[in-house]
């Protein structure tokens, strides 16, 4: 029965090629004919004209809508992959028809990429949709390094995916540490009101602070749940929110331990009465506060005393030895493409496939040789797949990542992992891996402070 169903899905992803071809025809109809009324009109454009792109493209839309009734956005990125240019659109086409992915993945994969130059998205491409297993990432091989060709689990491709947008970004440390200046800059907070009697708060922040608050909800969520309370966990998250928000205060200069004893003292001198909220009086209520029955959730004198016993959050990154090295391997296989040695030239009469200077080739078939002049290492090795996935001098290639555990992970950029290691309090940890299948081999028990 799975058999039957890989069959169907692979039929099924084998037509969603066909529909990108079949708009690729559209498409060059539609831009003889866009010529042609041009003409008529006397005013005949190029064949790189911007203008005939454009009302190519917006006629293009209009058809699939009629035709297919996709919204405008779909519609949009399907004419997106029909014209994209060669290798690009040769492997997402084969890897629709062997079923690897479906259309919902390869539009997910020019959505993410859009901001990525050509180079760099080919890169992605290759990890994702590559013949190539020495290019291909890491959930596509089996255990002999080859291709298992079987189906992206949803999951694993945006992760993936992800890990090759941040890696190619992060290859330009000065734009994209200025883009993220700007971003912490547009933190805000809003509220919106729906018509059923609830409203929605969010908060737009540093990944790492949102993630600790998050953290921390759930923590304390989980102990309330733990400690017998009848409410789901949803309902507890919500609820400790709001109970924090709406009464929690900060003392500055004093030890945690006694910031919740001092609450009263804080809220005293605030001056703010709304909603009947008053410090003093009641000492049945926690640290001695009193509750707005109608602000309060319930039982909010429990979730008090859970928060108030809340250990600290911590953020834990996983990056590869050289970011925060510095960039300088302790081996000529453990660098990464930014530090790894520039490899020598292929056979004469071969050319990148990215058009770029002889060394550079991203699909290679040559005598690849180790930067001291060795062999190359053997097919398969993560090392080959990852120098090879280098750029020319003067083009942006990919970087190396780290990688945010938890519930909520992400992935930061080699500048973005030497920030965060860089910040107060933080300690490291070094850990043992398999190179053959990136296997957490061992992990010491004693912590470092980064030096100075």
């Amino acid at each position: 029965m799975v058999q039957d169903l890989r069959t169907v899905g692979q039929r099924r992803s084998s037509e969603e090629a066909d529909l990108i071809v079949a708009v690729r025809g559209l498409v060059e109809r539609v831009t003889e004919l866009e010529r042609e009324r041009r003409a008529e009109r006397g005013r005949p454009l190029g064949r790189g004209s911007r203008a005939l792109s454009r009302s190519v493209r917006l006629a293009a839309i209009g058809d699939i809508e009629v035709a297919l009734g996709f919204s405008a956005w779909e519609a949009g990125y399907l004419v997106r992959a029909a014209t994209a240019e060669e290798p690009l659109a040769a492997m997402v086409d084969a890897a629709l028809r062997s079923g690897e992915v479906t259309w919902a993945l390869v539009r997910l994969f020019y959505e993410r990429t859009a901001s990525l130059e050509d180079e760099q998205r080919l890169l992605a491409a290759a990890a994702l949709f590559g013949a190539d297993p020495e290019l291909a990432a890491a959930d596509r091989l089996d255990p002999d390094g080859e291709l298992h060709g079987r189906a992206w689990s949803t999951p694993r491709y945006k992760a993936a995916l992800e890990a090759e947008v941040v890696a190619c970004r992060g290859t330009d440390v000065e734009a994209e540490r200025a883009a993220r200046a700007r971003a912490y800059e547009a933190r805000r907070m809003w509220v919106r009101v729906h018509d059923d009697g609830t409203a929605t708060l969010s908060i737009k922040g540093p990944a790492a602070s949102v993630l600790g608050a998050g953290q921390r909800l759930d923590r304390g969520a989980r102990g309330v749940k733990a400690a017998g309370d009848p409410r789901t966990l949803s309902q507890l998250h919500a609820d400790l929110g709001l109970g924090l928000l709406n009464f929690a205060t900060v003392v500055l200069g004093t030890p945690p331990d006694n910031q919740a004893g001092q609450t009263t003292d804080a809220a005293s001198t605030t001056g703010d009465t709304h909603g009947g909220h008053d410090a003093t009086g009641d000492t049945d209520g926690a640290q001695g506060v009193l509750f707005d029955p109608v602000l309060a959730p319930d039982d909010m004198e429990l979730l008090a005393r859970v928060v108030n016993a809340l250990p600290a959050v911590a953020l834990q990154v996983v990056v590869p030895y050289s970011t925060v090295a510095g960039g300088f391997p302790i081996c000529a296989h453990c660098s990464g493409p930014l530090d790894a040695p520039e490899p020598d030239d292929p056979a004469p009469g071969e050319d990148s496939a990215l058009g770029g200077p002889p060394g550079w080739a991203v699909f290679p078939e040559h005598d690849e040789r180790d930067g001291d002049g060795g062999p190359a290492p053997p097919r398969g090795d993560p090392s080959r797949r990852q120098r090879r996935r280098g750029a020319p001098p003067g083009r942006r290639g990919r970087g190396p990542v780290g990688e945010v555990l938890g519930a909520n992970p992400f992935f930061v950029s080699e500048g973005h992992a030497r920030e965060l290691a860089l910040m107060p309090g933080t300690t490291l940890h070094r850990l043992v891996v398999d190179p053959r299948d990136g296997r957490l081999v061992e992990r010491t028990i004693q912590g470092y402070r980064p030096d100075a």
